[in-house]
């Protein structure tokens, strides 16, 4: 008796186990692919809270691995003499954490003295065009107004925010406007609006020229994978009323613009500005 028991478990498992086979060979991936991983981590914080002092935080943390997508919940507690506060998240799919290690050497470089990461990317990472490498070198958010001086040009991050909302109103003065300060300080020039107005006017010009529009510009050149976007400046110059600078957004970084631009008659009078 008990070894027909065995001889019909033994036949069972091997049913079990060809069905898996012919699934995995059908559906053309392994069975176990469907079965999630799950990990679970408890951390506990000292946070610091200006002025209330240092709270003792629990963290519970787990990761869910299940078809190829990273879940993440969690729930924190605290307790502040008898009072305990908690908040939970569930379950939520997010995008692969960044790491030091997470972009091989491969995909990076040095380009005037700041290094970049290279697009297309490694293969769990997708980068749009080159640019610098704010994942792990870096501290540049993705809402963060920053630049970074490298040996002769300035590297200019802008805002997803001011990118957004050009987006929105189909207008790229927004855009130009988070960026100028730095070409002013260098230009000792003072017109603020004027300026942000003069360069969205010659790139608008330029994207005509070449049968683009605004949201092509937008979307498509100047916008990065993580929603900001980049513009470099240099060569900066001037001589009496004269001031000029070269210029470059986001994917086309290699294609120069020159622009230049002089007030005449102290401020209210003709002005003009070229592209290159």
């Amino acid at each position: 008796m008990e070894e027909a028991r065995r001889m019909k478990k033994q036949i069972l498992y091997v049913t079990i186990l060809m069905i898996a086979l012919i699934l995995s060979a059908n559906l053309g991936v392994p069975v176990v692919a469907a079965i999630p991983v799950v990990e679970t981590s408890t951390t506990e914080l000292a946070v610091s809270v200006e002025e209330y002092g240092v709270f003792n935080v629990t963290v519970v943390k787990t990761d869910v691995y299940k078809a190829g997508i990273h879940y993440i919940a969690f729930n924190a507690s605290c307790k502040i003499g008898r009072i305990v506060v908690k908040l939970e998240a569930p379950l939520y799919p997010i995008p692969s954490l960044i790491t030091t290690s997470s972009i091989p050497s491969d995909y990076k470089y040095t380009w005037d003295g700041i290094e970049f990461v290279k697009a297309p990317g490694p293969p769990d990472l997708y980068i749009k065009y080159d640019h610098p490498n704010y994942y792990d070198k870096y501290n540049i958010g993705v809402n963060d107004d920053k630049s970074l001086q490298g040996d002769s040009k300035i590297h200019i991050h802008i805002a997803k925010y001011h990118i957004e909302d050009a987006k929105s109103k189909n207008d790229l003065g927004a855009v130009i406007s988070s960026a100028v300060q730095f070409i002013l300080a260098l230009l000792a020039f003072p017109l603020v609006g004027w300026v942000s107005a003069a360069v969205a006017a010659v790139v608008i010009a330029a994207l005509w020229l070449l049968n683009r529009t605004i949201a092509y510009f937008l979307n498509d050149i100047l916008q990065d994978e993580r929603g900001g976007g980049w513009m470099w400046t240099w060569g900066f110059g001037r001589w009496i009323i004269f001031r000029w600078f070269w210029v470059s957004f986001g994917a086309w970084r290699d294609w120069d613009w020159f622009v230049f631009f002089a007030v005449l008659g102290g401020g209210g009078g003709g002005r003009w500005c070229l592209l290159r």
